[in-house]
């Protein structure tokens, strides 16, 4: 028994003392969390690793907080299904990716996933419809880039 605590108790030990140290310095490097509809940018000056990396030299953060508010979309149109779709039986999902301008129309519909038999281009003549209030940041309109998903189902 006593070999036994000579091996293991100097390996325990150095294991404790190694995890205190470890999350002693993670402590100190720790980088504050974001707000949340708030994003923050964060510059440091001097010499060294960055803000809050040690050393000597004084450290300077900036920081700047913006209100971002999403678009607003008041009219998203369905699509219809096409003539040759319904004959042969074809239902799914398209998916758009869809850019909303800061002017409040529809800069560009880019199709992620497609359908056959002119379901795509249906979907995307929908997308292009969308009504929307532009999102914004610190009040000033900017463009936005959205997912949407148009389903395709018979009933």
């Amino acid at each position: 028994m006593l070999c036994f605590l000579k091996r293991v108790l100097p390996f325990t030990l150095t294991l404790v003392v190694g995890i205190g140290i470890g999350s002693l310095f993670n402590l100190f490097n720790a980088k504050p969390q974001a707000e949340t509809g708030a994003f923050r940018l964060e510059s440091s000056y001097g010499t060294g690793g960055g803000y809050r990396s040690g050393g000597c030299r004084e450290r300077y953060r900036r920081s700047y907080s913006a209100t971002v508010r999403s678009a607003e979309i008041y009219y998203q149109p369905k699509p219809s299904y096409t003539n040759m779709a319904q004959k042969n039986y074809t239902e799914g999902d398209v998916t758009l990716r869809v850019t909303l301008g800061a002017d409040g129309n529809v800069s560009s519909v880019e199709p992620l996933t497609r359908l056959p038999y002119g379901l795509t281009e249906e979907a995307v003549r929908a997308a292009r419809q969308i009504r929307f209030n532009p999102a914004t940041r610190d009040g000033s309109p900017v463009d936005e880039v959205k997912t949407i998903t148009y389903s395709f189902n018979l009933d």
